[in-house]
């Protein structure tokens, strides 16, 4: 089991609700499930959890890069 804590900003209020979940500052709240956004809000810990793994971007296969031969040096054209 997962514990998030939120560590409210200077001058904001200390209880928030996200997710239908009330945080209080520098109080641990216990989730089976954490949502993937609080692993990098800057305002939240989250300890006892891995962050999902990052997506494989979607499109389609395109054609493969063009690989450009590199051309000889000077002295490699007078050696030849």
């Amino acid at each position: 089991m997962a514990k998030v804590t939120y560590h409210a900003p200077e001058g904001d209020d200390r209880y928030v609700e996200v997710f239908n979940i009330g945080f209080v500052s520098g109080r641990p709240v216990e989730m089976d499930v954490v949502p993937p956004k609080l692993f990098t809000n800057q305002h939240f810990t989250v300890e006892g959890a891995e962050p999902p793994a990052a997506p494989k971007p979607k499109g389609k296969p395109g054609r493969k890069p063009k690989v450009v031969e590199p051309e000889p040096d000077a002295d490699e054209a007078d050696e030849a």
